[in-house]
């Protein structure tokens, strides 16, 4: 089964972040972007962090739906290239964090690639495909990183626009089952990782 999927539409552009790692005092930039499903909800998660120290290697870490099954991990590659092999870091009530550490080769793919297929099996033993686009990436991970200031806004513009859907989800629901105690767990599962 392939879920093909939507840049989220509160975050225009993949953003590049920037700071300092703490711990090395290296610069760590991460290029990221949420994605939804066709109905728009919020489902998925990318992020490339790449370190600019001489020894660190580049991670791509994905935020994957509940629901799969952790041991095999995820399988990952960019249009029909060569796959790459993902684990399961932690799961948090909204979702669960795969990681795998990519070359520079992989990361020049997804730059001229049109797809980032992530793979990973089902409770059921199936294989379910994301498949997220990945036009702009390249663009935000060679360009400067965006201004604290600006993604501030855009964090605070992406926050109101789930609200907004879940309020929107919350009233369908209970005008549909007339039964407003199922509203809220539901909407819950619409609003992402930002609640």
């Amino acid at each position: 089964m392939i879920v093909q999927l939507k840049p989220e539409p509160a975050q225009p552009d993949w953003t590049k972040v920037c700071g300092k790692d703490e711990r090395t005092k290296a610069e760590v930039c991460y290029t990221t972007r949420d994605f939804v499903t066709d109905k728009g909800q919020w489902i998925f998660a990318v992020a490339v962090y790449d370190a600019k120290d001489k020894r660190a290697q580049k991670t791509l870490r994905i935020l994957t739906p509940l629901g799969f099954l952790v041991p095999p991990g995820i399988r990952i590659t960019v249009d029909k290239g060569q796959p790459v092999a993902g684990r399961y870091a932690t799961c948090l009530p909204h979702g669960c964090f795969a990681e795998a550490n990519v070359k520079d080769d992989f990361v020049t793919a997804l730059k001229k690639g049109t797809s980032l297929n992530v793979s990973a099996r089902n409770q059921a033993g199936a294989v379910v495909t994301f498949a997220v686009p990945t036009e702009g990436f390249a663009k935000a991970f060679d360009g400067p990183p965006i201004d604290p200031q600006v993604l501030a806004e855009q964090q605070k513009k992406m926050q109101e626009e789930l609200q907004k859907r879940s309020e929107e989800l919350r009233k369908r629901l209970s005008s549909q089952s007339g039964n407003p105690a199922q509203a809220p767990a539901a909407s819950r599962a619409e609003t992402g990782p930002n609640n």
